[in-house]
């Protein structure tokens, strides 16, 4: 019996020897696909199997036409409760769509949280608020979520500013990816708004400059002329 026990625990054993080769063998082989195809999400720090398991529920990432859709298929966004027109609460997250992106992103968000000090910062304001660890991971995978759309999205590696030059405008269409020159600044817009809406004030304030000019025109002649 004893001979029967040890034969089947070398048997596990080496069953469980051979998994792990495989294992590694697959995760070499992800590695290296990974690195070919150049996915920015590399930028974040993150291992080559969470890079391809975002890949392979995100892509192609233009069926998303926000961030706040990409957020809502990876069941991160809040799910809210209403009743009537007296109560609209926000609870847990929803929950919806694919469980493996958003176990992948939770994963990743232990990453960004201690490699990014944009995420940490994050994390340590919830915990500040009352919120206990998992929760506050929950809240840095939301945020997450919009940066790897961002990403996927510009094809461009993650920066804590994001560039200001020029912005990539997503083509559904075509699917393609075209630049367009950045809106007009908004600080401009308000000085024109403000400079049109004070134009009949200024023509007012004018026209009584002229008018008390000309008054005083007229009474000084005639005391001269006295």
């Amino acid at each position: 019996a004893e001979d029967v026990s040890n034969r089947q625990l070398v048997l596990v054993f080496d069953c469980l020897a051979t998994l792990r080769e495989q294992i590694a063998a697959i995760e070499d082989e992800l590695d290296l696909r990974m690195q070919k195809i150049g996915s920015p999400l590399f930028s974040l720090g993150i291992t080559a199997n969470l890079v391809a398991v975002i890949h392979a529920e995100s892509d192609p990432i233009r069926d998303f036409c926000s961030a706040d859709q990409y957020v809502a298929y990876a069941g991160l966004d809040p799910s809210s409760y209403k009743s009537g027109d007296t109560i609209d609460r926000r609870g847990k997250i929803s929950k919806r769509g694919s469980p493996t992106l958003r176990r992948a992103l939770y994963l990743a968000a232990f990453v960004v949280s201690r490699k990014h000090a944009c995420f940490h910062r994050i994390y340590q304001k919830h915990r500040r608020r009352g919120k206990n660890h998992c929760n506050a991971l929950v809240i840095v995978a939301r945020n997450l979520a919009r940066v790897v759309w961002r990403l996927l999205t510009d094809g461009r590696e993650f920066s804590k500013r994001p560039p200001q030059n020029t912005f990539l405008h997503v083509n559904h269409a075509e699917g393609q990816l075209n630049s367009q020159i950045p809106p007009t600044n908004t600080k401009f817009k308000n000085m024109e708004k403000f400079a049109i809406d004070s134009l009949p004030h200024l023509l007012f304030i004018v026209g009584l400059s002229l008018l008390f000019t000309r008054d005083v025109n007229v009474y000084g002649n005639s005391s001269l002329a006295v």
